[in-house]
Formats: structure tokens, sequence, C-alpha cells
């Protein structure tokens, strides 16, 4: 857990296995496997990305100026 100079708590989650999967696996009658997008996957995952590349790629000393992060 990280803690910025407002005292305000963010939780970073870390998985050693993330699923960025944007599809659904549906079965089909005769056996096949169909895959569909799911456009809520695709927004949130994406913007996920998006976000941590910025925490990431950004210097320490230009975070205090990052007014907005997307999804966080």
């Amino acid at each position: 857990m990280l803690i910025d100079e407002n005292l305000n708590a963010w939780l970073l989650e870390v998985n050693a296995n993330p699923s960025l999967n944007v599809y659904t696996d549906k079965e089909l009658p005769n056996g096949d496997i169909e895959q569909t997008l799911s456009e809520l996957d695709k927004f949130v995952k994406t913007n996920l990305l998006s976000d941590s590349i910025k925490v990431v790629t950004t210097p320490n000393e230009h975070q205090k100026n990052i007014n907005e992060l997307g999804s966080l």
C-alpha cells in the first residue's frame, strides 16, 4: 500500500498470472468454441494497462503533477 502526501491510501494488487483476455468463450451445440469480444473487458483492461504504463514511465519528479490517470 502506498500513501501519498495528502494521506490518501492507494492499494496496488500484484497478480502473478493476470488475465488480460478480452474475449469470452461460448460452446456451440456442435462442440465448437466461439469467441466473442467483451466490450467491458476491453474498456477496463485497456485503461488499466494505459494507467499502469503512465505510472511506471513517469519520472518521480513529475508524478506530483499528474492530475488525471483515467481509471485511477
